[in-house]
């Protein structure tokens, strides 16, 4: 029987690849399906349905025509998970997350344009373990545990109340978030960021292509 025994000075480098492959597998996961069918019987538009965002857009929308938005403020719906968050750090998050839309957005105010109302949720909150990524830093310069978030957008016609598309999100932290892996909620802010700046490309996106 052949053994394969790794070196210590290798172990940090096994580690490493062990930590990315695991970060991978965790996004793999596929987010929610599009959610229905549209009042004609035709299925909902699968726009983009990567592992870490998937846009669900109604068919026979004039997508063209939305340049204005309204954000409505964020909500946290834990929905059953097992640790939910506690109502400080809720309310510190949600907070966290508007700030970050509105500023990817900036100043949207097009008058002449149908407006966009988007209502967001943070639907699922995956903590990291600051203590454990601490020690871990011994041994390999990435986190070994990765915490993250799950978002979803719900995107409404302002003027007839009616859900015309639907957005959602599921990432973890990488293992370049080496500071953010330090406090039990770093990954899953630089999650929320990135998910709102995903958010404005694609609506940019259906709007520009009137799609």
């Amino acid at each position: 029987m052949r053994c394969f025994i790794t070196s210590n000075r290798h172990l940090p480098f096994v580690i490493a690849l062990m930590l990315i492959l695991g970060t991978r597998a965790g996004v793999s996961q596929s987010a929610a399906a599009c959610p229905g069918v549209s009042q004609q019987g035709q299925e909902w538009r699968l726009l983009d349905k990567s592992a870490s965002n998937r846009v669900c857009l109604k068919p026979g929308v004039e997508w063209g025509k939305y340049r204005r938005i309204q954000l409505e403020e964020s909500s946290y719906e834990p929905g059953n998970s097992a640790n939910p968050l506690k109502a400080p750090e809720a309310k510190a998050l949600v907070a966290y997350f508007d700030v970050r839309l509105r500023s990817a957005y900036g100043d949207n105010n097009h008058t002449n344009h149908a407006e966009l109302k988007i209502v967001p949720v943070i639907s699922d909150i995956r903590r990291s373990r600051p203590l454990i990524n601490l020690i871990g830093f011994a041994l390999a310069p990435v986190p070994l545990t990765y915490g993250g978030a799950s978002v979803r957008f719900d995107l409404i016609d302002a003027k007839s109340g009616e859900t015309i598309g639907v957005v959602t999100g599921r990432r973890r932290g990488r293992p370049w978030n080496i500071f953010q892996s330090l406090t039990s909620l770093g990954h899953a802010r630089v999650v929320l960021d990135s998910s709102a700046k995903r958010l404005k490309q694609d609506t940019d996106r259906v709007a520009s292509e009137g799609l």
